[in-house]
């Protein structure tokens, strides 16, 4: 049966509205407007690796010509002559079924494409081998987390530049916890996610001693009374400067932990063994180490050996004795002194901590040269039109592309949706053809009329003035909950059960739930973010610092680069869906 197409009771066919959904007409001229009209390429190779078939999304999305890639390699064409790395296309000829990837494509000009490139096999005409090639454009999406991974960065550094202001030691001590912390956690063996939170923890584990006064940072002698009270507040004031937001939460329980004693007896909550997170008890290390190897005012630093006999002789007391001994271990074998224990990550090692995603990255060539002409064995638009009457072929277009269709006539009536839309609404596909499409996605026809920007809300509603493509981000309610749908309206002209031509407009709807949630949740941290540093700069007095004028500019700065950001990634996502 025709994928998304339901018969109606007992197997008869439903023609319920204006079109017949089971006629091989509406089919073909349905999948092929996907084809034509989706922000999807579609690229048809045969068991040589031969390309077959391309649709124009495709050539845009590779900035390529037509003549370049039909008849060419595949591999050629789109990977500089290289036989793909985890090519989905291979394994879907090896073993019969559908596979993915995200891939990162540096291209010849600079620019970087992401994209999740599905492969599914198909037979059509007796024609075997022929594999399906489905690629969904992610660039914006993630160029977006590259946006946010840099504003991230730019908070750390900012939060950094602010204790620089104050007390530069204490900055410089915080760089070299960092150091020791991140290369100790990756000696143990601990995911990359472990190794950035120990990078990132130990930069801001002191930032609380921005409340502490400069009297007693830089004493020179025994702290007494309710000098040790303030000093042992910095770990707590720490925790609560740092912004309470998902990407901080390891690193406020590094900085609110990393005084916490193997045997209990440390502050401020006298944690003991494995209730202290272990990036904290490997922080707790790093601190120590660096700290009594420090030139203070009022004492010399120790030398690199006499430091590490003294972490030895407090293993299992102030220290976990593995990490401990981790710790001798790597110095050991790496041959390290304090120099090389203290020296900075490098930068393109930090970057790549935020990298989330597991990407297949390609940078790519002009494509490869081939000998003969290119288009010999290629498949004609008519061609493929045709494949779309075998269900091998629907099944691999609407089940490998990630979307949900639907058409709706000029009186806004839904008249086909596919089973995923029907699905995802929690209905049945009869009862949704011919309700109103508005009932439907947001359940208010004054959203069908809506002005914003100078022009209609609804895509449909444009397409049946205008007669061209359109896009709009709809939000709507589903099951309770708030999705957002980016929404490709294609004009259509469809016949009827009477075979007369009717117009239409098919749908094709894109989840983008997750990505406007993030930059909903991204414009709330910016608020956050800024308020504690408002909070914090109105706090400050000359007896907390004698530099209060340069932590406010400071300040003052950084607040000036999130208000920037946020512009720029709402700017972004304004963006999608023009092309």
């Amino acid at each position: 049966m025709f994928w998304g197409l339901g018969a109606g009771e007992k197997g008869k066919p439903r023609k319920k509205g204006r079109l017949d959904l089971h006629s091989p007409k509406l089919k073909q001229d349905l999948l092929w407007a996907i084809i034509q009209n989706a922000p999807v390429a579609y690229i048809i190779t045969d068991k040589s690796y031969r390309v077959k078939f391309v649709n124009n999304r495709l050539l845009r999305l590779r900035r390529l010509e037509r003549d370049e890639i039909l008849g060419n390699i595949c591999y050629n064409a789109l990977n500089g002559g290289v036989p793909c790395t985890a090519c989905v296309v291979r394994k879907a000829m090896e073993d019969g079924r559908g596979h993915r990837v995200l891939r990162k494509d540096t291209m010849s000009d600079g620019s970087v494409v992401y994209t999740d490139d599905f492969a599914v096999p198909i037979s059509v005409d007796g024609e075997e081998g022929l594999v399906l090639n489905v690629l969904v454009d992610r660039t914006l999406e993630m160029q977006f987390k590259e946006k946010t991974n840099a504003l991230f960065l730019e908070v750390v550094r900012s939060l950094i530049r602010l204790l620089e202001k104050k007390d530069p030691y204490t900055s410089q001590h915080c760089r070299e916890v960092s150091a020791i912390a991140s290369k100790l956690t990756r000696y143990m063996g601990l995911d990359n996610n472990a190794v950035y939170n120990a990078m990132l923890g130990g930069l801001l584990h002191d930032l609380g001693k921005l409340h502490v006064p400069d009297s007693v940072l830089n004493k020179n002698g025994r702290l007494v009374g309710w000098e040790v009270d303030s000093i042992r507040e910095h770990p707590v004031f720490t925790y609560l400067v740092l912004p309470d937001l998902e990407s901080f939460k390891t690193i406020r329980e590094i900085a609110i932990s990393h005084h916490e004693k193997w045997d209990g007896t440390g502050y401020p909550n006298a944690l003991k063994g494995e209730e202290i997170p272990v990036e904290a008890r490997i922080a707790a290390v790093a601190d120590t180490y660096s700290a009594m190897t420090s030139d203070r005012p009022y004492r010399n630093g120790l030398g690199h050996e006499a430091a590490m006999e003294e972490i030895k002789k407090n293993a299992g007391t102030q220290f976990d004795p593995n990490i401990v001994e981790k710790f001798v271990r790597m110095v050991d074998e790496g041959s390290m002194d304090r120099d090389t224990l203290t020296a900075p990550e490098e930068t393109t090692t930090f970057v790549r901590m935020l990298q989330t995603n597991r990407l297949i990255q390609r940078r790519l060539k002009k494509a490869a040269e081939t000998t003969g002409g290119h288009a010999q064995g290629c498949l004609p638009d008519s061609a493929v039109r045709g494949f779309t009457a075998h269900s091998s072929f629907a099944d691999a277009i609407l089940n490998a592309t990630p979307a949900t269709f639907t058409i709706v006539d000029e009186s806004l009536n839904i008249i086909y949706v596919s089973s995923r839309f029907a699905h995802a609404h929690g209905k049945s596909v009869d009862d949704l053809c011919m309700e109103k499409c508005f009932d439907v996605i947001n359940g208010k026809v004054t959203y069908c009329f809506e002005v914003k920007d100078g022009c209609v809300r609804c895509p449909v509603v444009r397409v049946f003035a205008t007669g061209k493509q359109q896009y709009a981000l709809i939000r709507e309610e589903v099951a309770g909950k708030t999705q957002y749908r980016g929404t490709y309206a294609v004009p259509m002209t469809l016949d009827d059960i009477d075979g007369k031509p009717i117009r239409c407009c098919l749908l094709i709807l894109f989840d983008r739930t997750d990505e406007k949630l993030a930059q909903i949740e991204l414009e709330e941290d910016l608020k956050r973010i800024a308020d504690m540093l408002y909070n914090f700069v109105t706090e400050l007095t000359p007896g907390t610092t004698g530099n209060i004028d340069g932590v406010s500019g400071a300040a003052v700065s950084f607040n000036d680069y999130l208000e920037k950001m946020q512009g720029e990634l709402a700017e972004m996502l304004a963006s999608q869906g023009a092309d």
